[in-house]
């Protein structure tokens, strides 16, 4: 019987949110001289998963892009094609539609201004270009190199295409949007939701992000990318488990709910503290023991529930360097962003309020604070 997935929904937008933070950060972030190759790692890896989740749940035209864009990484981070200052730009205007299209899906409202042909072609285009270099190495612009067979698309079976299959045809038919390939697995059925494909690719490549914490299930997220995963939607708490620490959703209502009930606690507890005082400490000792110890509790139970709340600014300062980038670039000047204290802590509910007073003081001051190159 195919699973029901709509349970699950709302866990593939959340992961979806912040596998593109992820992606922005880290191509902001990205070195074109000298490209880490940890970096390049995780921007492939925050491609990969949302290309085998939103294949899972049908999405094809989320698919269709991380397919492509998966694609340009793997030959990236395996030396077979050079990082372009362009590619950024592409890979960064690829992230902006996977976003649009996320948002389509969540609301039920398909967005028609979507450029999604456009993007794909604009991507495969970055493909063509080391052509000749491909040739001339001995295997073909699509063809993984002698000895190597990659195995990031096998575990999802979203693009690929059977055993002795031809190769993928050019124009229309290679965008494979809404067809299967032949012998590849339905995405309601075929295998278990927590169940691995036939030929899975090794451990850190297969995780689609869904189920982190399962067993086998990539490590967690780069610093930049856990900043960000704390969004406004939920708080998250930290857990421990095996040694490593993790997090989980929880919604902001119960944390409210949370917080109030200790705010009760602590009113009965200084109640309780005013009556003791009442009483003879020579014959109620150890009562008064308790409610020392009742009191210190409460204090600090108190301070970690209301740290639950509390988010690292860099929640708003994660949003600036693209912000910088694309007004830098659409005026024509030279800006080099610094960020500091980026890790104090503040209440989600003022967090949320500074956002947009700061994204439009940062915008001022790069287009009326600082002159052209030629104005220098």
């Amino acid at each position: 019987m195919p699973q029901d997935m709509s349970q699950f929904l709302q866990v593939f937008f959340e992961e979806t949110e912040e596998h593109l933070a992820t992606l922005e950060l880290l191509l902001i972030g990205l070195d074109l001289d000298r490209p880490d190759s940890e970096t390049l790692h995780g921007i492939f890896r925050a491609a990969h998963s949302i290309k085998g989740s939103s294949g899972m749940f049908g999405f094809d035209d989320i698919t269709a892009v991380t397919h492509e864009l998966e694609t340009l990484l793997d030959r990236i981070r395996c030396g077979q094609m050079h990082l372009r200052p362009d590619m950024i730009s592409s890979f960064l205007e690829a992230r902006d539609v996977l976003q649009r299209l996320l948002d389509a899906h969540r609301s039920g409202r398909p967005d028609p201004g979507v450029p999604l042909l456009e993007t794909v072609e604009r991507l495969r285009g970055w493909l063509r270009v080391p052509e000749q270099e491909a040739a001339e190495e001995g295997f073909g612009l699509f063809d993984d190199a002698p000895a190597r067979e990659t195995a990031d698309d096998d575990a999802f079976g979203f693009f690929d295409e059977g055993p002795g299959a031809p190769e993928r045809a050019a124009a229309p038919e290679a965008f494979g949007l809404f067809d299967e390939a032949p012998g590849a697995p339905a995405a309601s059925g075929a295998f278990g939701l927590f169940d691995e494909a036939p030929g899975s690719p090794p451990a850190e490549e297969r995780a689609f992000g869904l189920f982190d914490g399962a067993p086998g299930s990539p490590a967690a997220p780069s610093a930049p990318a856990q900043a960000v995963a704390a969004t406004a939607r939920g708080a998250v708490a930290p857990v421990r488990g095996d040694g490593e620490s993790g997090s989980i959703r929880v919604s902001v209502e119960k944390i409210d709910s949370l917080i109030n009930l200790v705010g009760e606690l602590v009113i009965t507890q200084a109640m309780l503290g005013q009556l003791g005082e009442q009483l003879d400490p020579s014959r109620h000792e150890r009562l008064q023991h308790a409610l020392a110890q009742l009191e210190h509790n409460t204090r600090d139970l108190q301070e970690s529930v209301m740290s639950i709340r509390m988010l690292p600014i860099n929640f708003i300062f994660s949003r600036f360097p693209r912000l910088v980038r694309d007004t830098a670039t659409r005026l024509g000047k030279q800006v080099e962003l610094h960020l500091h204290g980026e890790h104090t802590e503040l209440d989600k509910s003022v967090i949320e309020k500074l956002s947009d007073p700061l994204t439009h003081i940062v915008r001022n001051s790069i287009d009326h604070g600082i002159e052209t190159p030629a104005e220098r």
